[in-house]
């Protein structure tokens, strides 16, 4: 289920469902485990505030924009 969730962009299974903070522990636990020494970085678009809400509960924090 997890890697159907990533290749939709965790959509179908996850959005709508409260399940947001479970999708990032379970993708920075999968992160971690097959690259434990590298920096994750995540890109969400500005616009998007729920997942900018869920990523700074997770933790997370926003030090650069990309164009």
């Amino acid at each position: 289920m997890f890697f159907r969730c990533m290749g939709n962009l965790a959509r179908p299974c996850f959005q709508g469902n409260g399940l947001g903070l479970y999708f990032l522990h379970t993708l920075v636990e999968f992160i971690l485990e097959i690259s434990p020494n590298q920096p994750i970085i995540l890109s969400i678009f500005e616009q998007n505030k729920v997942a900018s809400q869920l990523y700074l509960k997770f933790g997370f924090s926003f030090t650069e924009k990309f164009d």
